[in-house]
């Protein structure tokens, strides 16, 4: 992993102390200090969830989704075994491609796929899934996008 991401990891672990701890003002502060460092170093803020903060990373074609705390480590596990255990014709056509996470959940390097779908190209896709017997909730035209073939992709199913 890179010393970036590293990093950004490590002031996460201590702002989730910090806030079971009840210290919003240091929680607040290590949050910022995450996003600052990896703004610095030419990570995009692409936006967030309530669980993960998701970056673009620089001069590739890829994203990071961070977790915000621990329902977001979560989400990254999920759509970790989403991806593992899709069919392969959903998996190669439909899922944005997840390269690198880790073990515990706090970060994945995931294809970056623009958010440029319809409602209708959404539903589509969650069709063919659900045709393939391949079920993630929240399939809607906030969560996909198209990939330079034209597929329609989901980049956010840590919905089940």
């Amino acid at each position: 992993m890179n010393s970036i991401i590293n990093q950004s990891v490590n002031l996460m672990q201590k702002s989730e102390k910090a806030y079971k701890n009840d210290n919003k003002d240091k929680w607040s502060n290590l949050r910022t200090k995450a996003k600052e460092l990896l703004k610095s170093n030419g990570y995009t803020y692409l936006g967030a969830g309530d669980y993960r903060f998701v970056y673009k990373l620089p001069d590739e074609n890829k994203v990071l989704k961070l977790y915000r705390n621990s329902l977001g480590k979560r989400e990254n596990k999920i759509e970790c075994e989403n991806f593992e255990n899709a069919p392969k014709e959903i998996k190669e056509n439909h899922l944005a491609e997840i390269y690198k996470s880790d073990f515990d959940g706090k970060w994945l390097i995931q294809e970056y796929i623009p958010h440029e779908c319809a409602a209708n190209e959404a539903k589509e896709l969650s069709n063919k899934l659900k045709d393939n017997n391949y079920y993630i909730a929240e399939i809607n035209a906030w969560n996909v996008g198209k990939d330079n073939d034209g597929n329609i992709v989901a980049f956010d199913y840590a919905g089940n």
